[in-house]
């Protein structure tokens, strides 16, 4: 097929995958994922290597395939190492998963840009030791007093205890006592606190171990008053955005958007222009349009399953828009499975993953699948059997097994992002070509 009958095609595509992911968001994501989606990374890995991931040279290459390899492994530790291996728990890379994830972007951005290994090496050794020692995922507490936000901490780890100090106590007589605390416990729901219960309070209360600490400033409550504290958890904006949104809908939405957009340019495609302008319209739509398409109740099953996959990328986004008031279990589920907007957000995200996939099984001459060897055919197939089995026995079985193999698809495939905004930036502003060199 032409270029311009691709375009055409991935245009019905598109329009294809919103339809859907209005009538059934929640199933289409996870039919798409689970079926489509092994399939696409595994087919795309391959694509990507013989055109050395998109690099300057075969030998950047060699050394950008192990790092990234590597960053995968640690990934995965970084997830599960706990969960698998509960005996080394004081080994555990838990919460540094954003770094990782960073590292990968960084290290594509250096190979990309940076030509000579004298130039990589310091930009590397650089980023290395920052990731190193700063931590970007870290959960951050807000402390409200009677509605009025108060303090904020940031944490270093899941510790079970908030301590609320420095308040003060105005007694009858107008003298004000300090140090009067209140200590919670909390329970984390992902990446995040998201319960709270009240231990106890007074005056020069001690942390307990694994304890954080928010510091109030001029706080002062009456004598023989129990103020009302209230809290939200969530991640800093630039964590959210590395840890949850870059992998997952950036990947699949934003990054599409501009592969297509450098396609467009190189082929000067009109259809090409009209599926890139489309695909912002239909990225769009799912947050202003909300007619009432319920066909059916969700099924225990699709809940359970979406709620082991990606429920805490939907839990994070209504968080922090503003659209979750609290933050316990039974009101993030209504957020997520039955609010207008959580409904909005899940045909958003159910859309960017089919038409993600779509896409690429739609460009047959970049694929090829009549010139691959029967071995590597075969392989595919296999793997691509084993992985539709795993998921058909259990969802969460399924998402653990191939979440290396998915990370891995996304990390290898930064530099052809990279590629795609140079591509576009020399289209626009033809000198920035030679000066990226």
């Amino acid at each position: 097929m032409n270029t311009k009958t691709i375009d055409w095609l991935n245009i019905g595509l598109m329009l294809l995958s919103l339809g859907l992911a209005y009538l059934l968001p929640f199933e289409l994501f996870l039919f798409s994922y689970a079926v489509l989606g092994p399939l696409h990374y595994l087919t795309e890995i391959g694509w990507l290597h013989k055109r050395n991931y998109f690099l300057s040279d075969e030998n950047a290459a060699r050394v950008f395939l192990p790092i990234v390899l590597v960053l995968g492994v640690l990934l995965v530790w970084s997830a599960f190492g706990t969960e698998w291996f509960p005996n080394f728990s004081e080994f555990s890379l838990s919460g540094w998963g954003g770094n990782i994830i960073l590292g990968s972007l960084l290290l594509a951005f250096v190979f990309v840009f940076f030509k000579s290994k004298f130039q990589r090496l310091p930009a590397l050794a650089a980023i290395g030791l920052v990731l190193i020692f700063i931590q970007i995922e870290r959960p951050q507490t807000v402390v409200k007093i009677e509605g009025k936000e108060v303090a904020s901490t940031l944490e270093w780890k899941e510790n079970p205890y908030i301590l609320v100090s420095g308040m003060q106590v105005q007694r009858e007589n107008g003298n004000l006592d300090p140090e009067y605390a209140a200590l919670f416990r909390r329970e984390f729901e992902g990446l995040t606190p998201v319960d709270y219960s009240f231990e106890k309070a007074g005056f020069g209360l001690t942390p307990p171990k694994d304890c954080s600490v928010a510091k109030t400033k001029g706080v002062v409550i009456s004598n023989g008053k129990s103020p009302e504290i209230s809290f939200t958890g969530r991640l800093t904006q630039f964590a959210l955005f590395i840890a949850l949104f870059l992998p997952t809908i950036v990947h699949v939405f934003l990054f599409t958007g501009l592969f297509m957009a450098f396609g467009a340019v190189k082929s000067k495609s009109k259809p090409g222009w009209l599926a890139v302008a489309l695909l912002l319209v239909c990225g769009v739509l799912p947050f202003i349009w909300f007619p009432n398409l319920q066909i059916h109740q969700l099924s225990s099953y699709t809940i359970e399953s979406y709620r082991s996959s990606f429920y805490e990328l939907n839990r994070q986004f209504l968080n922090w828009s503003g659209n979750l008031s609290r933050a316990d279990q039974v009101t993030a589920d209504l957020a997520v499975f039955k609010s207008t907007l959580g409904v909005g957000l899940m045909r958003f995200i159910a859309f960017a993953y089919t038409y993600h996939y779509l896409n690429w099984f739609s460009k047959t001459s970049l694929i090829q699948w009549h010139k691959m060897p029967k071995k590597t055919l075969v392989a595919i197939g296999l793997i691509w059997a084993a992985s539709l089995l795993l998921y058909g026995i259990n969802y969460n079985i399924g998402l653990k097994a191939l979440f290396l193999l998915s990370f891995l698809h996304v990390f290898l495939e930064f530099p052809l992002n990279f590629a795609s905004i140079k591509g576009l930036a020399a289209a626009i502003y033809p000198p920035f070509q030679g000066k990226s060199n």
